[in-house]
């Protein structure tokens, strides 16, 4: 009887990758619906999403918001500015993305 054992190993340089996007794009102005989505480079599946706004650390959402890849701030204000960081979780890994708010009063 033969036995064949096979290793699979994951590269560093293959390593998934995460972004931030905003929507809408360019100026935001107070008042309006402001979206953040976490975008994966990876064809590996991601297991789940958390949200954070930073400095100081507040994780942001309702626990099933905390598992989705966007988050949404409704009728966004200027104390909303801030860096905010998605942290994408595989299954042997998870990939931190920030990005920066700022927004313009009316």
């Amino acid at each position: 009887m033969t036995h064949v054992i096979r290793h699979v190993m994951f590269s560093l340089t293959d390593a998934p990758q995460t972004s931030v996007s905003i929507s809408p794009p360019g100026d935001i102005q107070e008042g309006t619906d402001v979206t953040l989505t976490c975008n994966s480079t990876s064809d590996l599946p991601v297991r789940s999403y958390e949200w954070s706004k930073t400095d100081p650390f507040t994780a942001l959402g309702t626990e099933h918001e905390q598992g989705s890849e966007t988050y949404t701030i409704r009728n966004i204000k200027s104390e909303d500015s801030g860096r905010y960081m998605c942290v994408s979780k595989y299954e042997c890994a998870s990939r931190n993305s920030y990005t920066h708010l700022q927004v313009s009063c009316e």
